[in-house]
């Protein structure tokens, strides 16, 4: 089990996207909606591998699957299910009127500026989107 501050420190998207709940306004299924999965993998500083997906489902849910793997074998995986929702080209993650987390769209991509790696923002690129 990971020591109190490497789990902090290797955990900041978890923080950032486990309590969603806030609505989409004005999604719909237009070629601007976000909805899809989305994934990405990187590296902490402390070594360990970070895998995500992200799911943003109509009428603003959506849920993450996210994998931590260190160097010495040991593994955390964890799940979630909440609401999003749009602002202009930002896509707010939040609950109970907080927001946790901005990813900001750029293309078929998803950035977390707030939680850079090698000084670039964390990317969750589309893998899927949902049918028409």
């Amino acid at each position: 089990m990971p020591d109190r501050d490497r789990t902090f420190r290797a955990d900041p998207l978890l923080l950032l996207l486990l309590f969603l709940s806030l609505l989409v306004s004005g999604c719909g299924r237009s070629s601007s909606s976000p909805e899809g999965e989305y994934g990405g993998t990187w590296t902490e500083a402390d070594r360990s591998t970070v895998e995500v997906r992200l799911a943003l489902k109509p009428g603003g849910k959506a849920s993450m699957q996210r994998t931590v793997r260190w160097p010495d074998g040991r593994t955390e995986a964890d799940s979630w299910e909440s609401d999003y929702r749009l602002e202009g080209d930002r896509i707010l993650i939040g609950s109970e009127g907080k927001v946790y987390a901005v990813f900001r769209r750029q293309g078929t991509s998803l950035l977390d500026a707030s939680h850079l790696v090698d000084g670039k923002p964390i990317r969750l690129a589309r893998l899927a989107s949902p049918p028409p």
